[in-house]
């Protein structure tokens, strides 16, 4: 019995190689490695110079959420107490730079009140809005906002860099819509022709290769019976 498994077991292997049926390996090459893209953050009240604030660096394909997306905060601790102390009448500026600066580089400019900033506890929401093959399209800055005549007061302490902005990053992706079915043109041959796809060794010769097997099943079936 055990002689008439393997050889089933070799039988099935067999067809399965002449059908041309492989069993299917994930190739490194559709998995698409860590590939973080880069967004530098830059900041300033009105118009006045900006500082570099934070980088957001962020890959759609990785296969954990947590890991999409991630964002370091290089502000200084004088930078924070200076947002702080500052004239609550001025505008917030913040920009977004993909990529290296130079000709492919884009910039995303954001201004908001510098009192709703502040009335809002420096709460913070960055969205970047990726279209359908993962490049930014949009970037989304949302502030929690607040009343500018009710200001809380924060402490020196409270200023520190580390504290004072509370900072979520996201990615938003654009959904695929509705696709038209579209028919395959078929491949033609030099005289115009269409191309007639050629069917596989097992495809044509089945019906004689079969019987074959299935003899070749029952006959060692009965030697190992004797």
């Amino acid at each position: 019995m055990k002689v008439l498994s393997y050889r089933l077991l070799v039988v099935i292997s067999f067809l399965f190689a002449l059908a041309g049926i492989s069993v299917a390996q994930t190739d490194s090459s559709d998995s698409p490695t860590a590939n973080y893209e880069t967004i530098t953050i830059s900041h300033g009240l009105d118009d006045g110079p900006l500082k570099q604030r934070g980088i957001i660096r962020f890959d759609p394909f990785q296969t954990k959420k947590s890991a999409q997306i991630k964002y370091e905060s290089i502000i200084t601790d004088a930078e924070a107490l200076e947002l702080v102390q500052d004239d609550k009448s001025k505008d917030y500026r913040v920009t977004f730079q993909e990529g290296e600066k130079g000709v492919k580089a884009r910039n995303f400019e954001r201004i908001v009140p510098l009192c709703q900033l502040k009335a809002g506890g420096f709460n913070e929401q960055i969205v970047l809005e990726l279209t359908t093959d993962a490049k930014v399209f949009h970037i989304d800055y949302v502030i929690q906002g607040g009343n500018c005549t009710n200001i809380p007061k924060v402490s020196k302490s409270g200023a520190k860099a580390k504290k004072l902005f509370r900072t979520t990053v996201s990615l938003g992706r654009l959904q695929d819509g509705a696709r038209p079915l579209l028919d395959t043109l078929p491949e033609l041959r030099p005289d115009g022709a269409p191309q007639v796809q050629e069917k596989s060794f097992f495809a044509k010769y089945w019906y004689i290769i079969l019987p074959i097997v299935l003899l070749s099943m029952m006959g060692g079936g009965g030697d190992q019976q004797q």
